[in-house]
């Protein structure tokens, strides 16, 4: 037998026993994909003062109140998870090894002879440090010992959201780590007692939720009673009672980290909460979290924190996927982030590589196996309420496609033409001409950068050998084109990301007209097109990095109409562009790059040193081919 021991974090504080699992989960596979004995590692612990760390306090050494470590045998079934790879108790691992470790692979630092881990020390015969997770793939040592491995290092990079690839896996694994028969238990002896009936589970992550340091997620501090009692109403008391009303729901259970007594008696003053007891000692609290996520799995709908199923909490993460794996996983949707409604300017949340609208339905069909219908695994991650109407748009030459009425009210792609509602777009010679390119292409892939809601990107409609990739940052635009992706049948081959690509990771401020039929004109440069509008702090990425992320097919087609933006779109993705050498369509004017400080000539002087041959369709639509 060979085994595969994952040793303590070394961090002073790692990651928090959730998030921590996603970790184990790769460890997991590792051990399968080696065919070594999986060592069941004791999981660590840092319970926290929650009303310290409410407050805004960032110094861990202040709000950590302990750190403890509980064997993984204790939270999870071990016989269910040894139906998928060999288990082995660290105790017993101790005992066979004779507390020895042949090889040490250390991902960072030095280590002696001699190892503390779980309370044990144990003796190494020798230490590798790794450079990649293929040198522990080729060991043959009986007794391999990991340590300064974090998620997302080596072995799955995108760790919690695997990629397409290893969605089976991710799903094989998940579906054997089910929580210790004993949590169950208590979980439904609580129910029992509470009477809990048809009820709705809500996650209200506070805490840690609030540090400063959190940045893209964190919720500002807010000391004035009165402006929290009215974000408490309209984020939280006005949702789970429309909830409540909608799936007809009578009582509110209620997991949350909030150590401010007055939020939590306010709550309960508004809605029919209950809660699961604190323990009476901080050592017990994970046990009782696990309680928690358990009623919240078997909840007839779970309003988890924000901001979708990439992005939300680890807690509820393991909750959802719960759901989805008994069925329950349409039966979900998600907070918006307190703050982000009309005070000031909204941050977005911090989506990248973890939108995977379409990786994730791909990871249906690989699921049938475990009954698990693809549409659990699509919904809750679309979950909105249909708001427009059903209307008729055109293409070009009479090409119709169906359109959430919303589009007319956005601007952008479409306007009305004053006919029963009827839509166009407003430059019918440039997609035609870009389709006709599309249409001769045997397999075409088109990127549509700055897809508003949704002209190109509908094209598909038309051709149904093309594949889309769709990129949109405004979230109202980006719900419509969502909607019209949704109603033309065409989410198998149309994929959508809310985010924006430049030549950088950040987040930048970008700029709203107020008037909504001028969303199309929306910039991150300085506005010279519109006056008096809002701010959104949106995530951008890199065309390179999103498609190395994503292991997304190389583009046949790019287009590209970002509103001056454009230049730094094509440094950002020159790796790609440069080999793959896709045809490209992009907006070109002076009125448009001077947002942003620069003329126009500079992006056709960049395409022509890459190679391409340039030629304007309209007047400000220009069209390159590779030479």
């Amino acid at each position: 037998m060979k085994y595969l021991l994952l040793l303590q974090p070394e961090e002073e504080f790692p990651e928090q026993i959730n998030s921590y699992m996603f970790l184990v989960m790769e460890i997991i596979l590792l051990a399968k994909e080696t065919g070594r004995v999986f060592v069941l590692p004791h999981l660590h612990s840092q319970p926290r003062n929650n009303a310290l760390a409410e407050s805004g306090e960032v110094d861990h050494r202040k709000f950590v109140l302990g750190k403890i470590y509980i064997p993984m045998e204790r939270l999870f079934d071990q016989h269910l998870l040894s139906k998928y790879v060999k288990t082995i108790e660290f105790k017993d691992y101790l005992v066979i090894s004779k507390q020895r470790v042949s090889t040490l692979c250390r991902f960072k630092s030095l280590h002696n002879h001699l190892i503390d881990s779980y309370g044990e020390k144990l003796y190494c015969d020798d230490s590798l440090l790794v450079r990649h997770i293929d040198e522990v793939k080729k060991l043959d040592d009986p007794f391999v010992a990991i340590t300064g491995y974090k998620r997302g290092m080596f072995l799955i990079k995108s760790s919690p959201n695997w990629p397409a690839e290893r969605q089976e896996d991710y799903w094989k694994i998940r579906s054997h780590l089910k929580y210790h028969s004993r949590l169950e238990v208590k979980a439904d002896e609580f129910r029992r007692k509470k009477e809990l009936g048809k009820y709705l589970a809500v996650h209200w992550r506070r805490g840690d939720r609030v540090h400063p340091e959190m940045k893209s997620v964190a919720e500002e501090i807010v000391t004035d009673d009165y402006l929290m009692r009215r974000r408490i109403d309209e984020y939280l008391i006005e949702p789970i009672k429309k909830t409540m009303h909608d799936n007809k729901l009578t009582r509110v259970f209620l997991a949350t980290n909030s150590g401010t007594k007055w939020h939590l008696n306010y709550l309960r003053s508004r809605l029919p909460i209950s809660m699961y007891p604190p323990a009476r000692s901080w050592r017990k609290r994970e046990e009782n979290s696990f309680v928690e996520q358990i009623i919240c799995s078997k909840a007839n709908y779970f309003f988890s924190s924000p901001f979708n199923y990439q992005r939300c909490s680890s807690f509820a993460r393991w909750i959802i996927d719960a759901r989805i794996l008994s069925g329950k996983g349409d039966s979900v949707s998600y907070q918006i982030k307190m703050g982000t409604k009309g005070e000031g300017p909204v941050r977005k949340p911090n989506v990248l590589a973890r939108l995977r609208h379409k990786l994730i339905s791909k990871s249906g069909s690989l699921l049938k196996k475990s009954q698990i219908a693809t549409s659990d695994v699509t919904k809750y991650i679309t979950h909105q309420r249909d708001r427009g109407k059903t209307i008729r748009g055109l293409l070009f030459d009479q090409r119709p496609v169906k359109l959430d009425s919303r589009s007319l009210k956005m601007g952008g792609a479409w306007f009305p033409s004053g006919q029963n509602q009827l839509a166009k777009t407003h430059h019918p010679e440039v997609l035609k001409a870009f389709y006709e390119g599309l249409k001769m292409c045997k397999a075409p892939i088109l990127y549509d950068i700055g897809a508003s809601s949704g002209s190109f990107s509908l094209l598909a409609k038309l051709i149904p050998k093309l594949k889309v990739y769709s990129f949109e940052p405004q979230s109202e635009v980006y719900k419509i084109l969502r909607k019209n992706v949704e109603l033309n049948g065409l989410t198998s081959r149309v994929t959508t990301f809310e985010i924006a690509l430049m030549d950088k990771e950040a987040f930048l401020t970008l700029h709203i007209p107020k008037v909504r039929l001028k969303s199309g004109l929306a910039t991150f440069g300085t506005p010279k097109r519109f006056e008096n509008g809002k701010v959104l702090e949106a995530e951008v990425s890199t065309l390179d990095i999103f498609h190395r992320q994503f292991y997304m097919p190389d583009p046949t087609h790019v287009k590209i109409d970002t509103e001056g933006a454009e230049w730094f779109v094509l440094i950002g993705g020159q790796q790609l562009i440069t080999r793959a050498r896709p045809i490209i369509l992009l907006e070109c004017t002076d009125r448009n790059t001077a947002q942003f400080g620069y003329a126009s000539s500079k992006i056709t002087s960049l395409l022509t040193s890459w190679g391409y041959k340039l030629k304007f369709i309209s007047d400000e639509d220009l069209l390159c081919h590779p030479k």
